[in-house]
């Protein structure tokens, strides 16, 4: 255990260690051998691994992937650090008061990055796509991003596009980019048959409406709630990128291609009812 570093700190500091008279026994290794939170067959296969591989051949290997181009595939996370000083404690609560003096934030440039190769190159394709058969309103470039200046990076590309077949072929499954559409219409209504159309036979996850008008906000949520869309109107804050709650729940409704099921809805069970939702800031 510790015991050792810990008296050694002790005698450091002017104080010393009394022992009481029979075996001493570091707290830690009882708590981690009779208490850990691990289960048997677990603990056992850790304990095992240490005894095969050392430290130091686990640092080597680390060593060796010093020079690695990994791909780490995973979340895009900020993790911010937020560096302050004690001043003391509450007067009124149980909390300390603290003095910020700087802050430093990870990963962030991440989000604004592109990792796949493919993604500049299907830009590129859609824009020679999109030229010829519509408009382009707004160009796609690359940007020197401030913290990470060898990261690959667009800004969006706008395409405007006639509606029917033809131009579907362009926004009608998911482009993986930062692609967005302008599809023509005759009028609202238009608009949101299209959209609801495409929902249902392409699949969508969440559609946004703006709108003043209340009778037709109802008609979209009739619309895309028979399209399986889950409706978002008049948002101007952050956008959420679920309903219900994050990863499961309610994010799909089954109703259309871009899911066949949700984990928490009697659908998982007997695939008889399902369930859509609509929302509004309020």
């Amino acid at each position: 255990g510790k015991i050792l570093e810990e008296e050694a700190a002790v005698k450091e500091a002017g104080g010393r260690i009394a022992f009481t008279s029979g075996d001493t026994f570091s707290s830690t290794t009882l708590i981690n051998q009779h208490m850990g939170v691990l289960p048997p067959d677990v603990q056992a296969y850790l304990a095992d691994f240490a005894r095969r591989h050392p430290a130091t051949e686990i640092l080597d290997y680390l060593q060796k992937a010093r020079g690695l181009r990994v791909l780490l595939v995973g979340e895009p996370i900020i993790d911010e650090y937020v560096y302050c000083e004690a001043i003391g404690k509450s007067s009124k609560e149980p909390t300390m008061v603290l003095k910020q003096l700087s802050s430093e934030k990870f990963a962030g440039g991440i989000l604004a990055a592109i990792q796949s190769p493919a993604t500049p190159t299907l830009v590129d394709e859609l824009r020679e796509v999109g030229a010829r058969t519509g408009h382009v309103l707004l160009e796609s470039a690359a940007y020197v991003h401030p913290e990470f200046p060898q990261a690959r990076t667009r800004t969006p590309l706008l395409l405007g596009v006639a509606a029917g077949e033809a131009a579907r072929v362009l926004y009608g499954e998911e482009r993986f980019g930062p692609i967005g559409f302008v599809i023509r219409a005759v009028d609202a209504d238009d608009a949101l048959a299209q959209a609801t159309t495409d929902a249902r036979r392409g699949g969508a996850i969440t559609a946004f409406l703006y709108s003043s008008d209340e009778r037709y906000i109802a008609r979209a949520e009739d619309g895309f709630s028979a399209s399986g869309a889950q409706l978002t109107v008049n948002l101007t804050g952050p956008m959420p990128l679920n309903f219900a709650a994050a990863y499961s729940d309610y994010h799909v409704t089954g109703l259309n291609p871009a899911g066949n099921a949700t984990l928490t809805d009697a659908a998982f069970v007997a695939a008889r009812f399902r369930i859509t939702q609509s929302r509004r800031p309020v």
